[in-house]
This record gives C-alpha cells, structure tokens and sequence, in this order.
C-alpha cells in the first residue's frame, strides 16, 4: 500500500470539497433506487442499473483519476477496475440479466440491511470514531460505501445475476484488507459484506436453478 493514513484522509477531504454537494445528491439518488426496488416499475431494472452504472463511472475518474495522477501508484488500476464495473453492469442490463425486486425473504432482507449500512451505518461509525465532515466517507460516489451498496442491492434481485457483475465488488473485498491496515477500520464491513455476499449470490442463484426459492 503505497499511502497513508493521512495521506487517505486528505484525499477525502480534497474530493468531499471539489465534488460538494455532488456526494450528497448522489446518496439521495441511492435511495431512490431502493425505492423503486421497492414498488417496481417497468423502469427499475433499467435506473438501478444506469445509477450503479454513474455511480463507478464517477468514483473511477473523480477519485481514482486524481489520486492516480497525484501520486497514488494504485489510482489508475482501482480506475480501472471501476471503469470495467461500469461495463459488466452495462453488459448484465443489455442482457436483461438484472432484475431488481424486493421480496420478503432472507437474501433480500440482508441486501436491504446492507445498503442502509452503506448509506447510513458506514458514515455513522465515522462519526462515533470522532471523524467529522469533509473527513466522512459517506456517499456512494466513494469506492468502499459504492461497492457496499452495490452488493446490497444486487441481493435485492429476483432472477440468478451474472457472476462477472460480482468480481470487481469481490476483488474490492480483498482489498479492503490495505485499507483496514492503514486505519480505516470501518472498511471492516466492506470485506465481510463483498466476500460473503458474491458468496451468498452464487449459492442463491445455483438454487434458482434448481427451482429452489430463497
């Protein structure tokens, strides 16, 4: 890992002020999306998709480009990383593989606990830990709550999600561990919910097609 604790923090701060209010618009649109997992319309699979699509498009060169040509040696390879989420989202709605439905079942209820973790928990751990804005990583346009929100809503789907839609979030899992190391102990979330939660999503979909229901 090729940066520090404050080195991380300052990039916080740099991107919360030249994006502001960008961030807050942004967790505003998040929820929309969950909403309208919620009530389903003909729409929703398409603006969930185009959302989490805007979403790593944004984080890619907003946070990752600059942090990359700042000196982050890793910046340009979590770009592009973020710029290949983009596509496979893309590729799975092109697909129509990805069809977002809320469901009162075990699965779906945990993504919609995960994505209130990433909106609201993630930040509110900030704040108990004595962290205050424009310190707070606290919208989805940063990488760590994104990929959070990302697999709470794709446990919120009714059909089997392409696995390739997982990778960069699992990947994104094991990363966290560097950033754990360097202090960032609320990233602790991040690598339990991106490596348990591709985890879950196969062994939900081997059983959809099986014709089990979870």
């Amino acid at each position: 890992m090729d940066i520090t604790f404050e080195q991380f923090f300052a990039a916080i701060t740099q991107f919360n002020e030249m994006l502001y209010p960008a961030q807050w618009i942004a967790t505003l649109i998040a929820i929309i999306a969950v909403v309208f997992v919620f009530i389903k319309k003909p729409f929703t699979n398409a603006l969930v998709v185009g959302i989490a699509t805007l979403f790593f498009l944004m984080s890619a060169l907003a946070f990752w480009l600059p942090s990359g040509t700042q000196g982050l040696t890793n910046g340009y390879l979590y770009m592009a990383l973020f710029i290949l989420e983009a596509v496979f989202l893309l590729s799975g709605a092109l697909e129509d593989e990805l069809h977002f439905k809320f469901e009162v079942k075990p699965l779906p209820i945990i993504g919609l606990v995960i994505v209130i973790y990433a909106l609201i928990g993630y930040p509110l751990i900030e704040l108990l830990m004595g962290r205050s804005y424009p310190e707070l990583i606290f919208s989805p346009l940063f990488p760590c709550p994104l990929n959070i929100w990302l697999i709470g809503m794709l446990l919120m789907t009714e059909k089997p999600v392409p696995r390739f839609t997982m990778i960069i979030p699992f990947i994104w899992g094991l990363i966290g561990v560097m950033w754990v190391a360097i202090g960032v102990k609320e990233d602790l979330g991040l690598i339990i919910v991106n490596l348990i939660g591709p985890a879950l999503l196969v062994y939900r979909d081997r059983g959809k097609r099986m014709g089990l229901h979870y």
